[in-house]
């Protein structure tokens, strides 16, 4: 994606993704925040970079979702309309200090900190908690469409030649099945981790 951006320099995109992919180390903090991810069905079905490496994506959505600090859930396709279509945004909440929303655009970043903008973001989070598929069901769309992504990589078997058997293997043998992508649900959902410290951090992505 950052690739495709019109507006960064082609010398600064290996640096980027460098420093997009160094985020990943919060989620492996001895004492990490929790974090809950909105993601609208759109973003899940937009094919980048092709069928396998959408595979890869959204197969590792689901191994993230397993883990106890973070929640992962989606807003259908078929809600149509929802809170949050004004633009993706990161609220962080804190234990000790008053919470800060965080804004993203083409040409600047800005962090909100007034209460009342705050409290605006939470009224639509609270509206997407229950819009959205609860973490369960969000699992199971995420191991269907990566099914259906692994189904579109393998090769299309050629047809044999007039009295000649095909070697090969019919195309309903996937080797990836929605059985094997779902990862094991964690006891009670979403859990503290032992000693953290109270941070949270909860995500709303738009519709691509």
């Amino acid at each position: 994606m950052i690739s495709h951006n019109v507006n960064i320099p082609a010398e600064e995109v290996e640096e980027r993704v460098t420093a997009r992919l160094a985020r990943r180390s919060l989620f492996s903090e001895e004492r990490p925040a929790w974090f809950t991810f909105y993601l609208h069905e759109a973003v899940l079905r937009l094919p980048i970079g092709g069928p396998a490496v959408m595979r890869e994506q959204l197969q590792h959505l689901l191994r993230m979702s397993a883990r106890s600090c973070v929640t992962l859930r989606v807003v259908p396709d078929a809600l149509g309309a929802y809170a949050g279509l004004s633009g993706p945004f990161i609220l962080m909440e804190f234990a000790e200090f008053r919470p800060v929303t965080y804004l993203d655009s083409e040409t600047s970043s800005l962090f909100l900190e007034r209460r009342d903008e705050a409290a605006a973001y939470q009224r639509i989070l609270a509206a997407l908690t229950h819009a959205a598929l609860d973490e369960e069901q969000s699992r199971e769309l995420i191991a269907t469409l990566a099914t259906e992504r692994t189904r579109r990589a393998l090769p299309w078997p050629s047809p044999p030649w007039p009295g000649e058997r095909s070697s090969a293997a019919p195309t309903e043998q996937c080797p990836l099945t929605e059985h094997s992508l779902n990862p094991v649900r964690r006891p009670g959902g979403a859990a503290r981790v032992p000693g953290s410290p109270g941070r949270r951090c909860r995500w709303a992505a738009k519709r691509a």
